[in-house]
């Protein structure tokens, strides 16, 4: 199963300066690292399984394409405003 690329996100839109320097050291805490790795984990699993085996089921939604769409895509999200945060501080910094 081939993962992902996490895209950055517009960060000023959903958090401000100091949330973005916290959320940059998201992956120096190893709670939160196991956190985004089971949360790539599962968003990439469910990627894999609608480009496989899509379908829609109305009386299940945990089963419907199009919910697991919307799962996958608020996964991604997540991962993309810690990946901006991440480039932003670097940009910060000078790095």
């Amino acid at each position: 199963m081939k993962e992902k690329e996490v895209k950055p996100v517009a960060l000023n839109e959903w958090i401000n300066e100091d949330e973005a320097r916290t959320l940059a050291s998201a992956d120096q805490s190893p709670p939160l690292v196991v956190l985004l790795k089971a949360l790539k984990k599962k968003s990439d699993k469910i990627d894999h399984k609608l480009h496989t085996n899509p379908q829609r089921n109305d009386k299940d939604l945990k089963r419907d394409t199009v919910y697991q769409l919307g799962q996958t895509g608020m996964a991604e999200w997540i991962l993309g405003l810690v990946q901006a945060a991440k480039i932003k501080a670097a940009g910060d910094s000078g790095k």
